[in-house]
């Protein structure tokens, strides 16, 4: 047996996706789209470490930005 597989054996090449970027938005902003209070938020994520499994990006200046995709979150 060959070393070399024949090309039908490989595994396909991947290309970099060019999908566009998930928006971002402030903790306020998410809160809105949620029906609840920006600090219900804050708190939620301060005991579980998430807001109903959706996870924030921490800024370097300390703000939190979420996705902006993230609308089918139970409340």
């Amino acid at each position: 047996m060959h070393h070399d597989s024949p090309a039908l054996f490989r595994a396909p090449q991947t290309t970099p996706s060019l999908e566009t970027p998930i928006p971002e938005i402030d903790t306020e902003e998410f809160a809105r789209q949620h029906l609840v209070k920006p600090q219900s938020v804050r708190v939620r994520l301060c005991r579980t470490g998430s807001y109903f499994g959706v996870k924030p990006r921490k800024l370097p200046n300390g703000r939190l930005s979420w996705p902006g995709n993230a609308r089918g979150v139970a409340a």
